[in-house]
């Protein structure tokens, strides 16, 4: 006896059904592990402004208390972060001149205690993310500024402790911009800025 064509019509129906619920799930899944927010471990993080001395060499200013968070899918590629800078956490890792730095002719910590980069533009070129550009705020003035991401590691998860991320990001700066007019002539206008994190994976 042939089989009636419509149960043969449901029968099919229901097994591309089934079919498409299997391949989205698992379209959601591998989605879920590409697309992935980490947050910024202040520990192992820093941000650096490094500037040249005439007959010094470079000085270097260096933050420790680093936070924010980084959103990246790796299938899109596509990414945001928003990174937020204590600068009142300032050191100097050669020179006695951390005063200096702190003073209102260089960043005015007291004022502007918080510097940060938000970006919603990270470029990728085969893959590989080579750009972030957004907004770079010292002394609460904006600049819309492009970082060369210099590294971009992704650590799986261990026993021991979630998947993370190691950044390393630079770009070169006008200090003018920036209202960073102390001693003008002795110290060069450019200023190199590192963005050095280590983020770790969001639960979730």
């Amino acid at each position: 006896m042939s089989e009636n064509p419509m149960r043969s019509v449901q029968r099919r129906s229901l097994l591309a059904g089934l079919l498409f619920s299997v391949c989205t799930a698992k379209h959601s899944a591998l989605y879920a592990n590409a697309a992935m927010r980490y947050r910024v471990d202040p520990l192992q993080s820093r941000a650096r402004f490094v500037v040249r001395v005439p007959a010094v060499g470079e000085v270097i200013c260096e933050f420790a208390a680093i936070t924010g968070e980084i959103d990246l899918d790796f299938d899109g590629l596509q990414g945001a972060a928003h990174i937020q800078i204590d600068t009142q956490s300032l050191r100097m890792l050669q020179y006695p001149f951390a005063w200096l730095a702190r003073s209102r002719e260089f960043l005015d910590t007291a004022r502007f205690p918080m510097a940060s980069f938000v970006t919603r533009d990270i470029q990728f070129l085969d893959g590989k993310a080579v750009t972030a550009t957004g907004l770079l705020t010292i002394k609460q003035l904006p600049r819309r500024e492009r970082f060369d991401i210099q590294k971009l590691e992704h650590h799986p998860a261990s026993a021991l402790e979630p998947a993370k991320l190691i950044v390393e990001v630079v770009r070169q700066v006008s200090r003018r911009q920036f209202e960073i007019n102390g001693l003008p002539g002795v110290i060069d206008d450019m200023v190199r800025v590192e963005l050095r994190l280590t983020a770790l994976a969001i639960p979730g």
